[in-house]
């Protein structure tokens, strides 16, 4: 065992004294060598750092970008339970012109197509994007309610049961569906 350690001694020796720089000039090569060797380093070192950089800086500006959609969800949301409200708050009173379902449903109408416009697809989040398709999906119900409430009022038929009726279910829903995207909201 000592033998073989010795050998290995004698032959690092020998290495060394083959490569080892005798003069100046071969201390320059090695110098060169060294450095141009750590400048490879430093250089990947330095595109990692910045490969490392633009990733977290595109991370964080996919959140932000995500959050944004969500807030966007949650303010139309609320623009779809406050007509839902007023539609009810309509229909338990009577206390509305013949304009007013057609301006509402035109509302509800721009509310649901800028839901829809919203690109749920780069949202990473499941439950936020199953969220706010409920909020579409109850924008188009409400329109749907709307469109029936005028059909019937023309007709002279009485809309409001139908429409509370709907409103029941939809509003207690939408009520539900904002904090859950809000608390989402804050986890971006």
């Amino acid at each position: 065992m000592v033998a073989g350690i010795a050998r290995i001694g004698q032959r690092w020796e020998d290495l060394t004294m083959t490569i080892w720089p005798e003069n100046s000039a071969e201390y320059a090569s090695w110098v060169q060598a060294i450095g141009s060797v750590a400048a490879v380093v430093v250089t990947l070192v330095v595109m990692f750092c910045q490969f490392s950089n633009q990733r977290k800086t595109k991370e964080r500006e996919q959140k932000e970008l995500i959050k944004r959609y969500i807030e966007s969800a949650i303010s139309l949301g609320g623009g779809v339970d406050q007509k839902a409200q007023k539609l009810n708050q309509w229909a338990s009173t009577l206390s509305l012109n013949p304009g007013d379902l057609t301006f509402m449903r035109a509302e509800v109408e721009t509310i649901s197509a800028a839901l829809n416009q919203l690109p749920i697809w780069q949202i990473d989040n499941f439950e936020a994007i199953k969220t706010i398709v409920c909020l579409q999906t109850h924008a188009v119900v409400l329109v749907e309610t709307l469109k029936t409430a005028e059909s019937q009022w023309a007709k002279g038929i009485n809309w409001t049961s139908g429409a509370q009726n709907k409103l029941a279910t939809l509003i207690p829903d939408i009520q539900a569906k904002l904090p859950e995207l809000i608390a989402i909201a804050k986890n971006y």
